[in-house]
């Protein structure tokens, strides 16, 4: 991951964050970042300076290969699209508890095939 100005100049590079897909910025300029090829969630501040690591596979709660998140700061709930360990065909969708600046607990996962079904 890299930064640039406004320019499109490089200012800095982030050697540990090896494929990020994807980001949320909650209303105090927190970052959220999906570190792919690592298997993580980090929590950056504003500054872009790494706070934490939320979720990894090294956590009680695994997660593999995430790409896609967001967080919903009314009802404090993370929302992650992952793999499965040791297979990069299963996708699911997984709700985590987010409070301040730690992951509190997965609340449910399901796969991403059922998440885009219509229910009646």
């Amino acid at each position: 991951m890299i930064e640039v100005d406004v320019n499109g100049v490089e200012l800095r590079r982030f050697s540990d964050v090896k494929a990020p897909r994807h980001l949320s910025v909650d209303s105090e300029g927190r970052v959220l970042v999906a570190d792919f090829v690592n298997h993580r969630i980090l929590l950056l501040n504003e500054d872009l300076k790494q706070q934490r690591v939320l979720v990894d596979t090294h956590s009680q709660v695994k997660l593999w290969q995430p790409t896609r998140l967001c967080y919903n700061e009314d009802t404090s709930q993370l929302y992650v699209v992952h793999g499965e360990e040791q297979s990069s065909k299963s996708h699911f969708v997984s709700v985590f508890k987010f409070n301040s600046d730690q992951l509190i607990t997965r609340q449910f996962s399901i796969p991403a095939a059922a998440a885009g079904q219509k229910h009646s």
